[in-house]
């Protein structure tokens, strides 16, 4: 169910599908690595859902151990409550949250914080490319 999830948002643009997709993946199996990441990115990308999308991007930090997508989740969570929700003492304590975990030395995840951004573009071309 991810993949038809991503097929309609990164591919289709067909959101309330996607969030569809996404919320039966969750269904199926909640601790799903990034399904939480994703609907946090549709919640406050395409559908403008602020809340939904903290509640998604918390539960990703509460499920998945990567600490790359940690790293970016308080990150994505800190420019949420700077740039929408206007409370800047949170969106401080998330960002230094996101630098405690940074350290620099981190060897332990999978996938590194300089390649995940990397990592997402090509899942994106993936499914823009089979589309076209």
């Amino acid at each position: 169910m991810i993949k038809l999830g991503d097929l309609y948002h990164y591919s289709l643009e067909k959101f309330p599908e996607a969030e569809k997709a996404y919320l039966k993946t969750t269904q199926i199996d909640n601790f799903y690595p990034t399904v939480w990441f994703r609907l946090g990115e549709l919640y406050k990308d395409h559908l403008q859902n602020f809340k939904k999308a903290e509640k998604a991007y918390l539960k990703e930090i509460e499920i998945n151990q990567d600490r790359s997508y940690i790293i970016i989740i308080y990150n994505k969570l800190g420019t949420l409550y700077q740039d929408e929700f206007r409370d800047y003492e949170k969106a401080k304590d998330y960002f230094e949250k996101a630098l405690r975990i940074d350290d620099g030395n981190d060897k332990s995840s999978d996938t590194s914080y300089n390649e995940l951004p990397d990592k997402v573009e090509e899942e994106k071309s993936t499914y823009s490319n089979r589309s076209s």
